[in-house]
């Protein structure tokens, strides 16, 4: 009966527990009372505890937490009804982690395509046009892409024999 009693990873708490009350109604030799009463009966509390026993601990954590009455008064429409609440915690709490995570993926992406050919200094690689000291070939983002001067872009360079002068050299 153990094995029967366990709880799938993937398994629904309303089938789980139909399963478990198949079971106990089955090897326990218990009769299975007609109708439930105020008070809770052997073959009640024996479905209860198989139920919490063979939950999954995260589930079963929680039911244990939500539902005081479980270790006294054990009714076993209360832990179903728990057991299902407990399982749709569980599932929105996988949720909001799975999207969180999936968040923080999408802005390393974003920031990762951002910086893709940018040097330390934060500006980007060239591959021509003046260099900035012995070795550096980076160039200020802000610069002119032929000059390498401040203030105007490529298209409005006022300098072009200085870059021809830079691509002589």
């Amino acid at each position: 009966m153990t094995n029967i009693c366990k709880q799938k990873g993937d398994e629904d708490t309303n089938d789980f527990i139909t399963r478990v009350i198949e079971a106990v109604t089955k090897y326990s030799g218990i009769e299975t009372p007609t109708e439930v009463g105020t008070e809770a009966g052997v073959w009640e509390i024996l479905a209860c505890n198989a139920v919490i026993k063979g939950m999954l601990p995260l589930l079963a954590q929680h039911l244990k937490g939500a539902y005081v009455a479980w270790a006294e008064h054990p009714r076993l429409a209360d832990v179903r009804r728990h057991a299902k609440h407990a399982q749709l915690m569980f599932e929105e709490r996988q949720r909001s982690k799975k999207e969180a995570v999936d968040k923080e993926l999408q802005i390393a992406t974003i920031t990762m395509y951002q910086n893709v050919g940018r040097n330390r200094d934060g500006g980007y690689r060239c591959k021509r046009g003046p260099r900035r000291g012995p070795g550096r070939s980076f160039c200020d983002p802000d610069s002119c892409f032929k000059c390498g001067r401040k203030g105007h872009w490529r298209e409005q360079c006022s300098y072009p024999a200085e870059a021809a002068s830079y691509q002589a050299d």
